[in-house]
């Protein structure tokens, strides 16, 4: 979170060095900036002042991950924000009361459906590193059971997946689950959402310690009596694309199916 005069000069960093990614800004009526900050696999709404004085939490409500805000001029703050249980609704937070009210319900007909349960699945690098992951469950999952498992490689590698829905288009979370997978969204390295340090960690090393942590995350699966090492499958966009076809061809035997969605099969052009 950078702040600069008009003219476009003192660029002053308000919040240097924090282990996060500042999703989304607002002026306050009194000067002050609201800002959107994701850490981790949450999010959090905060408050602080132009000169980077009173930093103050607003609103953090761990697996309410909050995608767009918009602060109105009597106060109040509009939030979109999805669950593991919704996509995205509208809430209204109330700055002074600190508390967040559901304001819309676009999709009733997700109450008649039974969710698979969504977690957070923390593991370690081999060279060490902590790393974080979701994992979707699948529906009537049965302890002592493995079952197969879909890893989705987000793109970018500059992103991140948060506690929230999951579920899309080309990523199936609960349609994977209701059929009896697991699904896993790690955070890499090189992700977004720990700090520009961790964000760095990957640069000029396409497939190399940042692929490692995809393969160390799905033998962590394994090695707690989860996952069939025998039926692992991978998809991805974007850079997820790539890292599939990588997974297809340099760990093939890792892996049993690969889809690769706007992927990069060569890097030179």
């Amino acid at each position: 979170l950078i702040v600069t005069d008009k003219n476009g000069d003192g660029w002053t960093h308000l919040m240097e060095g924090i282990e996060g990614h500042v999703w989304g800004i607002d002026w306050a009526e009194d000067g002050s900036i609201i800002y959107l900050i994701h850490e981790g696999v949450e999010s959090r709404i905060g408050r602080i002042g132009a000169d980077g004085d009173d930093d103050r939490t607003l609103m953090q409500q761990e697996g309410l991950i909050v995608s767009r805000l918009s602060v109105s001029e009597s106060g109040p703050i509009a939030v979109a924000a999805s669950s593991s249980e919704h996509s995205t609704e509208v809430f209204r937070l109330d700055p002074s009361a600190e508390q967040v009210e559901r304001m819309t319900r676009t999709n009733l007909w997700l109450d008649e459906i039974e969710l698979a349960r969504q977690t957070v699945f923390d593991y370690q690098a081999a060279d060490g590193l902590e790393l974080q992951g979701l994992l979707v469950w699948p529906l009537g999952y049965e302890e002592g059971e493995r079952y197969p498992l879909i890893l989705a490689a987000h793109g970018g590698p500059e992103a991140h997946y948060s506690n929230g829905w999951l579920t899309s288009y080309n990523l199936p979370a609960q349609h994977a689950a209701a059929q009896g997978y697991f699904m896993f969204y790690p955070n890499y390295r090189g992700s977004t959402g720990r700090g520009v340090e961790f964000t760095l960690s990957s640069q000029g090393r396409p497939a190399k310690e940042e692929f490692s942590d995809l393969v160390d995350g799905i033998d962590a699966l394994i090695e707690a009596d989860l996952v069939d090492a025998d039926r692992v499958g991978i998809t991805g966009g974007s850079y997820g694309g790539y890292a599939s076809a990588w997974a297809a061809t340099y760990y093939s035997e890792r892996f049993a199916a690969a889809v690769m969605f706007v992927g990069i099969s060569e890097q030179f052009s």
